[in-house]
């Protein structure tokens, strides 16, 4: 899931 994240996601992940 990490791996395959889409950059959005990686981006929230990454705000949060």
């Amino acid at each position: 899931e990490k791996k395959i994240a889409p950059p959005t996601l990686l981006l929230y992940v990454d705000a949060g």
